[in-house]
């Protein structure tokens, strides 16, 4: 997957947030400056996170659309197989430190 946003049907796409380990590095807003047509940004964050965030700049197409209700319904309708697995705290941090994005960002960040 691309690290850099894709645009598709006024969607942006992206994986992982970019760096962000200097302060005030990372603006969640970015992206909808790039790219002031779009309805929505979808991240898949490297732990297996996906959020999707609707643009704050332009009055919303579909207002009767509540993100949350519909992470709580996709929750719901899965819940029994994600309650199988225990990932702690732990792991994912170990599996963040030890993946190759990480290596490159610090790398790259000195």
């Amino acid at each position: 997957m691309k690290n850099y946003p894709e645009v598709s049907n006024n969607v942006i796409v992206q994986y992982g947030g970019g760096s962000m380990m200097k302060p005030g590095s990372y603006d969640r807003y970015t992206p909808f400056r790039n790219n002031p047509d779009a309805d929505f940004l979808v991240i898949a964050w490297p732990m297996g996170l996906l959020q999707v965030s609707c643009n704050p700049f332009k009055e919303k197409k579909l207002k009767e659309i509540n993100l949350g209700e519909i992470a709580r319904e996709v929750l719901a309708k899965h819940e029994s197989i994600l309650k199988r697995f225990y990932v702690s705290l732990e792991s994912i941090k170990k599996e963040f430190e030890t993946s190759q994005d990480w290596k490159a960002m610090a790398k790259a960040e000195g």
